[in-house]
């Protein structure tokens, strides 16, 4: 008898009559540049705000993923592998 994935309370959803609808990005691709534009704008004006967390090295990442699926999380989470600024040095191609 196995679980499976999906809301273990949907009698509740229909026993209160509640209504569920999803989201999917995609459907909305035409609107994808007005927008970028109106929310850079409101970034800008400080209308919209962000949270960023910074963990550094790649030692620090298992925390920084407990921190994401922990839920007290809010924001993004980065985990920065090299200083800001820097840039990758590239191999050597094999031939």
């Amino acid at each position: 008898n196995e679980m499976v994935p999906g809301p273990v309370n949907l009698p509740n959803v229909v026993r209160k009559r509640l209504r569920m609808q999803g989201f999917i990005v995609s459907d909305h691709r035409d609107r994808q540049a007005a927008f970028v534009t109106e929310v850079a704008g409101l970034l800008r004006e400080g209308k919209i705000k962000y949270h960023e967390s910074y963990f550094d090295g790649l030692a620090n990442a298992p925390h920084a993923l407990l921190e994401l699926f922990g839920g007290h999380q809010t924001g993004k989470i980065i985990v920065r592998v090299a200083p800001e600024g820097t840039t990758p040095k590239r191999r050597p191609e094999v031939k």
